[in-house]
């Protein structure tokens, strides 16, 4: 006699797709303040490049037309999937207590995916419309400059250097750009120094003739000149080849410095019918997802990468 039937599947597909759900609401990772999300209706989305950017002027003859220059930013989404396969036997036998869990986790893992396309399109530095490296020491704007690369580490004096680099930059029309950057982005190994830059009110520092760098009474405390210039935010996926590098960027504004595109959230779907390939060849039973989207960098003057090798 068959133990399974519709129903206990309906049952089955119920407990799993509720754990799923759950996965879904207590995803750890989220993206940080440093991405923007666009609901993406085709495959391939199109971002003019308005040379950063189009201003106001004052009114002296006839007007002038501002046209979209630059070329376009082009980021094409991506396929995703997660299926987990499942016995009929094992659910024949009610071997099958360990399965909320593994599609809670399936959840998670979906949910999380958003974040991991943040810091994957950071870490890369692919390039941007000029064909350079979105992170690069001299990209050309017209008459203007802008370096937004160092291999330097993190440091009190390596941020400052940033900071003053990013508020200094001349637009295409050789006016400022106006920026002040307000988030540094790091890894867990960078938390601390992250921390101590931005956060702490006073610098300990040495008097002129200090010899003995021991003897607390040769210090002197200043105040910090980067005293909350920013807001720490810490990622864990910066890690492994990846966890020295550090972000400064400007997050407040119409764009930011990261894209993430959302085209396809669909829901958890079940092969577990006498017609599907799976239960007729093999006796098992699937389960899957697919998510589509991608990630890009916008605008290079409104984030500065310290990509310090590991």
């Amino acid at each position: 006699m068959t133990i399974i039937n519709r129903e206990k599947l309906s049952s089955l597909f119920t407990a799993v797709n509720t754990a799923y759900k759950e996965g879904l609401t207590i995803a750890e990772q989220k993206p940080t303040s440093l991405s923007m999300f666009v609901n993406s209706t085709t495959k391939i989305e199109e971002y003019p490049v308005l040379m950063l950017l189009s201003t106001i002027r004052e009114w002296i003859g006839p007007r002038q037309i501002q046209n979209l220059k630059g070329g376009k930013l082009t980021i094409t989404n991506r396929p995703f999937e997660h299926t987990l396969g499942v016995s009929r036997d094992d659910i024949n036998d009610g071997l099958i207590s360990s399965l909320p869990f593994a599609f809670k986790q399936m959840g998670v893992d979906a949910e999380n995916l958003w974040a991991v396309l943040e810091i994957e399109a950071l870490i890369a530095n692919g390039k941007w419309i000029d064909d350079k490296a979105f992170f690069v020491a001299d990209r050309k704007f017209e008459n203007s400059t802008i370096c937004n690369l160092t291999t330097d580490a993190l440091s009190a004096a390596s941020y400052a250097a940033a900071r003053l680099m990013m508020m200094q930059y001349m637009s295409h029309a050789g006016k400022p750009m106006g920026i002040v950057p307000d988030t540094l982005l790091v890894g867990p190994a960078l938390v601390a120094t992250a921390n101590e830059i931005i956060n702490d009110d006073k610098v300990v520092q040495s008097y002129a003739a200090d010899t003995d760098d021991e003897t607390v009474l040769n210090h002197v405390a200043k105040s910090n000149p980067n005293y909350k210039t920013a807001t720490v935010e810490m990622s864990p996926l910066l890690n492994g080849v990846s966890a020295n590098y550090w972000f400064l960027a400007k997050t407040k504004g119409v764009t930011k410095p990261v894209i993430i595109q959302k085209r396809e959230i669909g829901a958890l779907v079940a092969w577990d019918t006498e017609h599907d390939e799976c239960v007729k060849n093999d006796n098992r039973n699937d389960y899957g997802l697919v998510r589509r989207g991608s990630s890009g960098l916008a605008m290079p003057p409104w984030c500065f990468g310290g990509l310090t090798p590991a």
